[in-house]
């Protein structure tokens, strides 16, 4: 049996701790150049927004955000800018707190940003369609808009403009206030007749607000 032992058993046993010392390596070995793979796969970075065309990183405070300006010379359905920014794998931009809404106060150029009422045209504002994207409450986004009067449901203001009327409304970058405001697409008597009609796409994989 002792015998049996030395010429089995041993090499047995010794074979089996081999084998499991080298499935150790192997794994080891495995899991190393899979980890490694995962740091050595791109990971967003915000610098790289500049490596798409006509994107630039705007920065302020907490956030960084990738964003490219495009200019229409008459008003933009929400559905044409929504498409123009999907050909680039981008959307329209949400600019859905003051950090994000302060980087579009500070350009120097108009911008134009797609509002519209919410479903009873009077508690909240949509960026978008109803079903679609952000959705701006006073109890959420509070900062961004305020009521003049608390007996009138429907007299909502961000900053210094009227949010007055069912349907399609503008944010407008007034350069002269600093702010961006809101007015009616189609109203006969807009206050900022040469403001270029632009519409903001945004690359959500360079975003970052925990600067």
């Amino acid at each position: 049996m002792k015998k049996m032992f030395n010429i089995f058993g041993f090499p047995f046993f010794y074979l089996m701790l081999t084998s499991f010392g080298l499935l150790q390596t192997v794994s080891k070995a495995f899991n190393g150049s899979y980890l490694y793979a995962l740091n050595a796969w791109p990971k967003p970075n915000p610098e790289n927004c500049r490596t798409n065309p006509g994107y630039q990183l705007y920065r302020n405070k907490n956030v960084q955000m990738c964003l490219k300006f495009y200019v229409f010379n008459s008003p933009v359905p929400y559905r044409q800018g929504m498409d123009r920014c999907d050909d680039q794998s981008a959307i329209v931009g949400v600019f859905n707190t003051m950090e994000k809404l302060e980087i579009l106060q500070r350009q120097t150029r108009c911008v134009w940003v797609n509002f519209r009422i919410g479903a009873l045209y009077s508690t909240v504002l949509v960026w978008a369609p109803i079903d679609f994207e952000e959705i701006y409450t006073y109890d959420k986004h509070g900062k961004l808009f305020r009521k003049d009067y608390e007996w009138d449901s429907t007299a909502y203001k961000i900053w210094k403009r009227w949010v007055y009327y069912p349907g399609n409304i503008c944010g407008i970058y007034h350069p002269k206030y600093k702010r961006l405001v809101v007015d009616d697409c189609q109203a006969p008597d807009k206050f900022l007749q040469d403001c270029g009609y632009n519409v903001v796409c945004e690359l959500m994989q360079f975003t970052r607000e925990d600067l």
